[in-house]
Order: structure tokens, then C-alpha cells, then sequence
């Protein structure tokens, strides 16, 4: 139950639902009568998803802070990367109102993720945990390549349990939870 997503694309793939499993799977449903159809083996937990611009494939944020990437017409995953460098640890945490969502959104080109992360970084000694950033994720290069803090005024779960949208040319960002459109890098 972790996540939810129903696909209306041209390839066939209409009507259908992909529910994430606490067995690491995404189960697959038949909109119309609620059947399971099939089931798509996961790498992770899947917590967050997003379908790309063409529709053909989700992307999804585990548990384990791994991004995996699934063809929907082959029902299999084609990527995963972890978004951790191995001296920080990223993660969705609790907003306002105790949310555990963070919004994500996929560019027209489908090549890079938006979506709000925490940083925790393994110091010498200790950990520190940063406060909530803006960040982009390359999904051809497998790793987060920008980060931003969030403006002022909206650092106080700013983004958590928004959901996003971006403009067809992939130029400005929107979110339901901000007043004005953000222009991205």
C-alpha cells in the first residue's frame, strides 16, 4: 500500500493500478474490476512514485532511499541507484502535520527527478542532520547533481505532502503550496 498509481497511456497499459507491497513488489490492478493482473518484483519498499512524461514508466523512491525505475509495458525494473554517497544518508522526513510524503516530479525529458529530501551526514564523530532541500536527481547519471535550500518563509515544511508539477518546456516548477512558480536552475 505504500504507493499508488493508475496509468493511462496509449501502449496498452490503461486502466491499470501499481500499489507497492511491503513484499517489495508492485502489484498490478485492473481498474475495472479491481483484480490483481500481475505483479512487478521490486528492488525496495516502494514509498514515493512518479510516472514519467510519456507514461511508459514509474519511477519510485524506496524505503531504503534507493530509486529504481520500471518499464511498465516489460513489468520489470530497468534501473536502481542509491541516493546516498555512502557519507550521506537522504531522507523523506516528517513534514508538517506528522506527513511522511514528499512531493517528486519527473521533467519532460524524463531525465531528471525534483523532490524535497533531508540530508543526514556521517561526520567524524557524529551525525548531522541538515535542514530539508530542494534537490534534482539525474537518472542517467544516478545521483543527486543539485541541491537548493528552500526559500525563506517556506522552510517550515515547505514541499512535504505538495505535490509538484512542471512546465512542458521544464523550465519552472509549481507546487500547491507556494504562491508563485519557482524557475529551476
Amino acid at each position: 500500500f505504500a504507493a499508488a498509481l493508475a496509468a493511462q497511456t496509449p501502449t496498452g497499459l490503461k486502466g491499470l493500478m501499481y500499489v507497492g507491497t511491503f513484499d517489495r513488489k508492485l502489484m498490478i490492478i485492473s481498474e475495472d474490476k479491481g483484480d490483481v493482473v500481475g505483479e512487478i518484483p521490486l528492488g525496495g519498499i516502494a514509498r514515493t512514485t512518479v510516472l514519467s512524461a510519456d507514461k511508459t514508466k514509474l519511477h519510485l523512491v524506496t524505503t531504503q532511499m534507493q530509486v529504481e525505475t520500471v518499464d511498465l509495458a516489460a513489468r520489470k525494473v530497468i534501473s536502481s541507484f542509491p541516493l546516498s554517497d555512502g557519507r550521506s544518508s537522504p531522507r523523506m522526513t516528517r513534514g508538517a502535520g506528522g506527513r511522511t510524503f514528499s512531493g517528486m516530479v519527473v521533467d519532460p525529458s524524463d531525465r531528471y527527478l525534483y523532490m524535497t529530501l533531508s540530508l543526514v551526514i556521517q561526520e567524524l564523530d557524529h551525525f548531522r542532520a541538515d535542514p530539508p532541500q530542494f534537490v534534482m536527481v539525474d537518472l542517467q547519471d544516478k545521483k543527486i547533481v543539485k541541491s537548493l535550500p528552500f526559500p525563506k518563509g517556506y522552510d517550515q515544511g515547505f514541499g512535504f505532502g505538495a505535490s509538484f508539477k512542471i512546465s512542458p518546456d521544464g523550465k519552472l516548477l509549481a507546487s500547491a503550496s507556494w504562491d508563485h512558480n519557482v524557475k529551476i536552475w
